[in-house]
């Protein structure tokens, strides 16, 4: 591996964070083609990119609302063997993980639904807050947990800032560490959709 292997084609990539234009919505990719852009004469579809989650932001700036950042992200299913339940490789925009997820589609059984914890106001320190048992040490809008929406108990993710240019990253199984970093990355984006 080499650090300034930055080549699309190259071994050395894991994936793809791909937003729209407004920053609210976001598709985490493996190293796979794509299947519009690529030069995909075989079609073998082994070698199209499989969708690994989605990540969708809460549009805040409208009508000048302002508060803490929402968010929900879905990753697929796996079994007890690591394998998933169903492999996204979308033909259409219809097949996509992120247009299930937001339409609640019959596929949307085969995903892992995650929303952000909202945080509570503290008079004391005068923001937004979260217990983050000491993993987090600096306010940041970029903090944040994630929890199943079926049950709030089962966190699943949290990342937050601890020092200037420092960040905690904590997560557990079923969510990869490169799925975690993804959804880590996407807050750093710009949003013009947010904020």
């Amino acid at each position: 591996m080499n650090r300034n292997d930055h080549d699309k084609k190259s071994d050395s990539i894991l994936g793809k964070l791909r937003s729209n234009f407004l920053g609210t919505e976001y598709t985490i990719y493996d190293h796979g083609k794509n299947p519009d852009y690529e030069d995909n004469d075989d079609k073998n579809d082994e070698a199209i990119r499989c969708e690994l989650g989605a990540i969708l932001y809460a549009a805040t700036t409208s009508l000048g609302a302002k508060g803490p950042r929402k968010m929900k992200v879905c990753i697929n299913k796996v079994e007890d063997d690591g394998n998933p339940l169903k492999v996204w490789r979308p033909n259409g925009d219809d097949e996509r993980m992120l247009t299930c997820f937001k339409k609640e589609t019959f596929y949307v059984d085969k995903l892992v639904c995650l929303e952000n914890k909202p945080p509570s106001w503290n008079d004391e320190v005068g923001a937004y807050v979260l217990n983050f048992n000491g993993r987090v040490t600096q306010a940041s809008v970029k903090n944040f947990q994630l929890y199943e929406q079926k049950d709030e108990q089962n966190q699943f993710m949290q990342f937050g800032r601890t020092g200037k240019d420092e960040f905690s990253l904590d997560v557990q199984w079923p969510m990869s560490l490169y799925q975690a970093f993804a959804v880590a990355l996407s807050s750093f984006d710009s949003k013009l959709g947010c904020d």
